[in-house]
């Protein structure tokens, strides 16, 4: 199923965490792996660099070629490390660098990878209450298929945690989750949360049928509450190696008026973060 993986690579924490997630799935996987650096052209536009330019009358010199050049030259190097680290470790990769708006270009090269691996901040990058996960969650909402969040720390992934709501998007990350379970070897368990006990349990009958035809060792589990925080605290007592859920499944309306359990959990949640679309 994952026989491409893309990567964005920087030179943060975060970043070297996801480089190593990528190349330990293509070599569970078999796969091949795309690294991609991008150098953001908006990092060259905000508000403390216009405001040195125009004093000491340098804006000009901001979008010389030499600027570019030297952009572009950090940009191989990080490429050129990331290369040397695949030939490490016995991984078939190739490697690209974009210029542009880092969220979309991210997007655009994913379009034709099986899976997008990603640190969760890039160097210097905060969240705040606006745009909790900043570059990553501008990616879990424009990209489309199976994404994989990765924070500054993870380890082999032998269990899995996949939240299933039933929707279209959480069906997309429980097919994914059964892949990569069933060809790991992993053990998965599946949470249904929600305030009726008939609902959530309608759920996991509807996962009990799909996983029949897998040979997983597999746990169902209903959850009562709100779905953020019952999810965050059954995966801060039970420590899973990795959780699979259905990204942004609500109008950016009805996310306004009750929450996004996507930017909850990409700002809290302590393991690497599957993300379907």
């Amino acid at each position: 199923m994952f026989k491409s993986i893309a990567v964005a690579i920087d030179s943060s924490e975060h970043s070297r965490c996801a480089q190593t997630l990528a190349f330990y799935l293509a070599r569970r996987l078999q796969a091949s792996v795309l690294g991609l650096h991008v150098v953001d052209i908006l990092s060259l536009e905000g508000p403390l660099l216009n405001d040195i330019a125009a004093p000491a009358d340098v804006e000009s010199y901001l979008n010389t070629p030499r600027i570019r050049e030297t952009l572009t030259e950090r940009g191989h190097k990080v490429l050129r490390d990331f290369a040397a680290a695949a030939a490490r470790e016995g991984v078939a990769c190739q490697t690209a660098l974009d210029f542009g708006v880092v969220a979309s270009q991210i997007c655009e090269r994913a379009k034709s990878a099986d899976l997008l691996v990603l640190g969760h901040r890039r160097p210097n990058q905060t969240d705040s209450a606006l745009n909790p996960g900043g570059i990553a969650a501008a990616v879990a909402r424009k990209a489309s298929g199976t994404m994989l969040i990765c924070p500054a720390s993870a380890r082999e992934l032998r269990r899995f945690v996949l939240a299933f709501d039933g929707s279209e998007r959480a069906c997309k990350a429980m097919h994914a989750a059964a892949e990569l379970a069933s060809t790991m070897g992993a053990a998965l368990t599946v949470v249904s949360v929600a305030r009726d006990a008939r609902l959530a349990e309608s759920r996991l009958a509807q996962a009990r049928a799909y996983f029949q035809s897998y040979d997983l060792q597999i746990e169902y589990r209903y959850l009562n509450g709100q779905a953020p925080q019952e999810i965050l605290n059954f995966v801060r007592q039970h420590s899973p190696d990795a959780l699979f859920i259905g990204a942004y499944g609500h109008s950016r309306v009805v996310e306004t008026l009750l929450g996004s359990t996507t930017k909850q959990l990409l700002r809290h949640a302590p393991c690497p973060l599957f993300l379907s679309r």
